[in-house]
């Protein structure tokens, strides 16, 4: 029977607009006859990255298909003969020059054209299931060749366990490798939530008898694991905290799930002694940290130190970034970038990306350049806190802040009056009496308290009138392309958020996104966008006969 293969979308459109040279692995998910290609890990010599390495960075399921090859003349003649009579996958290759991508597969020591289809991120969902799988385990070692030896014991264990189970999303719904036997249901028919918009379909929670007398009454299962260790003195107790990934095909048969969350266990534990070994103390206190680039379509995981602060994680991420060909401008792998974090920020945060949707901005030539990374919208009432008629510029400023939080660049909470209030007087910008009033600020102070809470740094512009805004849409354009960050503007006693432009320089007209703090209504889209809370404005919607000053915050110099 010939295969169906698919390509995700986000896959494609990278290999589509990709203009460098280079080689690497491609992975997927295969099912039966089906196989879904999400995308290719590319070897670095200078950066010594080695592909083949880092994909155990890949939720389990995730498997190795084949090569990709990208060069300006991309073709099998090179390719070795030797390669090609061991070779089983599919190699796919991307001709810079013709800008042609090809996908060929070894059949019969030949290789062959392989037709494929392009499937977008909610095609691939429907498909698949994604699982999050949580448990612990306790091992005493005294050093880290002991370590290894122990995790190796751990791994034929779980292979071996016939009554190791799980706990589905925290029910007394439990299941074993033993209960599922025979059992050819899908895992589509587990309890699954399917209302829930989070990346993670099914939490799993690892169980496993302390003894096979326990029989069928899953219930009184406690999970523990002993291993027989030397009896050496001074053993570190180190905890594995279990947390990973499963992407599996939807229609898998039951009776081989637990067969999946066993090789995800395995394959995680793989991963820890790397990042165990990597940081070679004990003190260190490793978590997992999955996140969902959107470029890429689908998640992975990285074990980072759990105290350790970002900055000391830069080179990894750098490896990362060129890994998954990700541009070095912008944050994915920070830990304020996890899918655990964006939901807590979800949670704390108002509204996000309120301009999206919006209708053009009603220039028909010109450059139209707006901001691509979250936001969050705040504006006057929010939270029931009444700053109607003096809270505008303070709500510029969390908007601004709210930026470097989804970017994570930062995990400091969006300040609030007060805590904006007390930043400037600890700066004497303002004296005492300035906390609890209803005084309003302006570009500047958002400038200091920028400066202060998280070390952003802000550029001030002063503009004599608003017809000579147009003269700064050079400079707003260039900044919504290097930054990418919002920006306050600041006239008379009115502040606004300008998070784009549309600048058309041979006629010297120009429109600006604006969002526009002193809406007051709903925290809907549809509210937001009808009642002008954002919209496309002219030079004209600001006063005739005032100053402006402009704050532009910038990026991080290490933006990823």
């Amino acid at each position: 029977m010939a295969e169906t293969v698919l390509l995700l979308q986000n896959f494609h459109e990278k290999i589509k607009t990709k203009t460098t040279q280079g080689n690497g692995l491609l992975y997927g998910i295969p099912c039966g006859t089906t196989i879904v290609i999400l995308g290719a890990c590319f070897n670095n010599t200078e950066k010594l990255i080695n592909a083949e390495a880092m994909i155990c960075k890949l939720p389990s399921g995730v498997q190795k298909l084949g090569l990709v090859e990208v060069n300006n003349e991309a073709n099998l003649t090179d390719f070795p003969n030797s390669c090609q009579m061991e070779f089983q996958g599919f190699i796919l290759m991307k001709d810079i020059k013709s800008e042609r991508i090809q996908l060929k597969k070894m059949v019969q020591h030949n290789f062959h054209t392989v037709p494929f289809n392009v499937i977008d991120s909610n095609e691939f969902n429907s498909l698949v299931m994604t699982m999050r799988v949580k448990g612990n385990f306790s091992l005493g070692v005294s050093d880290t060749g002991e370590l290894q030896n122990c995790i190796h014991h751990l791994k034929n264990q779980i292979t071996t366990n016939e009554w190791f189970g799980v706990k589905i999303d925290e029910s007394e719904n439990c299941i074993t490798e033993k209960s599922l036997q025979n059992n050819k249901n899908s895992i589509s028919e587990l309890s699954v939530d399917t209302s829930s918009k989070s990346k993670i379909d099914l939490n799993l929670s690892v169980l496993e008898p302390k003894s096979q007398n326990v029989g069928d009454d899953l219930k009184s299962m406690v999970y523990t694991t002993e291993l027989p260790l030397t009896k050496k003195q001074n053993k570190l107790c180190i905890n594995i905290c279990i947390d990973a990934l499963c992407i599996t095909w939807k229609k898998t048969a039951q009776s081989v799930f637990i067969e999946n969350i066993k090789q995800c266990i395995i394959n995680y534990l793989s991963l820890y002694y790397d990042a165990y070994c990597k940081e070679m103390s004990a003190m260190s206190v490793l978590k997992s940290y999955h996140f969902s680039p959107e470029p890429l379509g689908h998640p992975l995981t990285i074990i980072y130190s759990k105290s350790k602060k970002d900055d000391i994680h830069e080179s990894e991420r750098e490896k990362l970034h060129i890994l998954f060909d990700l541009p070095l401008n912008q944050p994915y792998f920070r830990k304020g970038c996890s899918i655990t974090s964006h939901n807590l920020i979800s949670k704390t945060c108002p509204i996000t990306n309120v301009h999206v949707g919006l209708s053009p901005s009603g220039l028909t030539n010109g450059k139209c350049v707006v901001i691509k990374r979250n936001y969050s919208y705040f504006h006057y009432m929010q939270n029931n806190f009444n700053d109607s008629g003096w809270g505008c510029a303070y709500r510029s400023l969390q908007t601004i802040f709210s930026w470097y939080l989804w970017q994570g660049y930062t995990d400091c909470k969006v300040p609030d009056h007060k805590d904006i209030q007390e930043c400037l007087v600890k700066l004497r910008d303002k004296p005492k009496s300035f906390i609890n009033s209803k005084q309003w600020i302006g570009s500047n102070e958002i400038a200091f308290c920028l400066d202060e809470m998280i070390g952003v740094q802000c550029e001030i512009c002063h503009i004599s009138s608003r017809e000579e805004l147009v003269n700064y849409g050079s400079k707003l354009e260039a900044h919504f392309l290097f930054n990418d960050t919002p920006v306050m503007i600041g006239g008379g006693q009115l502040a606004h958020t300008i998070i784009g432009t549309h600048f058309n320089r041979e006629e010297g007209e120009i429109r600006f996104l604006v969002l526009d703090p002193h809406y007051i209504g709903k925290d809907d889209i549809k509210s937001i966008q009808s009642k002008g809370g954002v919209a496309w404005r002219p030079i004209t919607f600001w006063e005739k006969n005032t100053f402006f000053n402009l704050c532009l915050p910038k990026s991080p110099k290490v933006a990823y």
